[in-house]
């Protein structure tokens, strides 16, 4: 409420299509061009444009595969914990948290990464931090029993996850939805996630636990490398450039 701007300009930096290049800057003996006044609001047809563009639909996908990995260790890893561990409640809970902890790291190492190194290209951070998720969380039920591997291991799952998170729910979305359907684009997209992370709340319930974690672990990793070799073929996708 206090401190958040709607644009770069607020703050006294260039318009984001002047960061990217994508306008010329103009010389200081240039005339001043004569914009048109833009329309008050996006049109329903921007709107669809936007939902239909096949980079937009294809990350409604991703997200829906990564959500439930997301939320299935947030709400039932003090459970598994417990019962790899036979720790008690608290210190199931604390283990778990490291999941989270490892969180913010991911999310700002994956968009420094994808803005450094891949010129603000966001699939190839994406896809290799979801194929890195699949291969963790495949291998994740095999590991010893000891806290601090576990805790350890579960930070570095945590990276990943947010680091894919935070590019296909929000920079990638903005990206691909334009400054005109940015959140029209983001939007959906969260929506599609939130569908999926409905999986992953509940598939531990649906899913007896005597049928075993190995096998729920295995359909997270599946979807996770799923969700990352989809979107292999748009490695070097960016968003469409102004006019």
């Amino acid at each position: 409420l206090l401190f958040q701007r709607n644009r770069p300009e607020d703050v006294g930096l260039p318009p984001i299509e002047q960061y990217h290049g994508d306008v010329p800057t103009p010389s200081a003996d240039a005339k001043p061009a004569v914009l048109a006044p833009e329309p008050s609001q996006t049109s329903w047809k921007e709107i669809g444009e936007v939902i239909t563009h096949p980079v937009v639909m294809m990350l409604c996908l991703v997200y829906f595969c990564l959500k439930p990995a997301r939320y299935l260790f947030m709400f039932w890893g003090p459970l598994y914990m417990h019962e790899k561990l036979g720790t008690g409640m608290a210190a199931s809970a604390l283990v778990g948290s490291a999941f989270e902890l490892g969180g913010p790291f991911g999310a700002m190492m994956g968009g420094w990464i994808s803005d450094k190194c891949f010129g603000s290209r966001r699939m190839p951070v994406a896809v290799i931090s979801l194929l890195s998720l699949g291969v963790m969380i495949f291998f994740f039920h095999k590991l010893p029993a000891n806290y601090w591997i576990i805790g350890s291991y579960f930070a570095v799952m945590g990276f990943f996850t947010y680091a894919a998170d935070s590019l296909i729910n929000a920079t990638a979305a903005v990206d691909f939805g334009t400054q005109r359907g940015a959140a029209t684009s983001a939007g959906v997209i969260n929506g599609c996630g939130s569908a999926g992370q409905i999986i992953g709340a509940a598939l531990p319930g649906m899913v007896p636990l005597t049928w075993g974690w190995d096998n729920i672990f295995a359909i997270l990793a599946g979807a996770a490398i799923f969700a990352g070799l989809i979107m292999v073929p748009k490695w070097n996708a960016m968003p469409p450039r102004s006019e």
